[in-house]
């Protein structure tokens, strides 16, 4: 979502607008609809505003870079982001800067490299993912997950 698009349509604000969202979403949606044979197996989705916020979506993720950075020590810092309270997909424009932030809390940056990726998802469990599916952030996430496994 990231994308010139978006941001013409959201006149160059870099906010989260779920109108301006929808749409992309419904003339996306429409686009595959006139494709015809086989339309109703394709699926596309939105990682609004990009993956990195189903990230920071799965509870205590980031404890994985440095033990310290527990949602408390996160939310009283100057940073002030509430990872437990917060839907990243609604909240952060820029999830990965989010995350980049937080790296830098804990003196480390992030790289959006593979390994530096693997290093935060290795460590999640299934459980983690079911959490994230089954709670009320993400929806997008959810709905990926359902299309996957169905």
């Amino acid at each position: 979502m990231f994308s010139e698009e978006y941001r013409c349509k959201n006149n160059h604000l870099k906010t989260v607008n779920w109108d301006v969202i929808t749409d992309l979403k419904k003339e996306s949606q429409e686009r595959i609809d006139n494709l015809g044979n086989n339309s109703d197996k394709i699926h596309f989705f939105f990682a609004i505003m990009e993956t990195e916020a189903w990230l920071l979506g799965i509870k205590d993720i980031v404890l994985s870079i440095n033990s310290q950075l527990t949602n408390e020590f996160i939310k009283n810092s100057p940073l002030g982001y509430d990872l437990d309270k917060d839907d990243p997909q609604q909240t952060y424009y820029h999830p990965a800067k989010v995350i980049g932030e937080i790296f830098g809390l804990a003196g480390k940056e992030y790289d959006k490299k593979e390994s530096t990726l693997s290093s935060l998802i290795a460590p999640v469990e299934k459980e983690k993912y079911e959490a994230l599916r089954s709670s009320a952030h993400c929806s997008v996430f959810s709905k990926f997950i359902e299309v996957l496994l169905n």
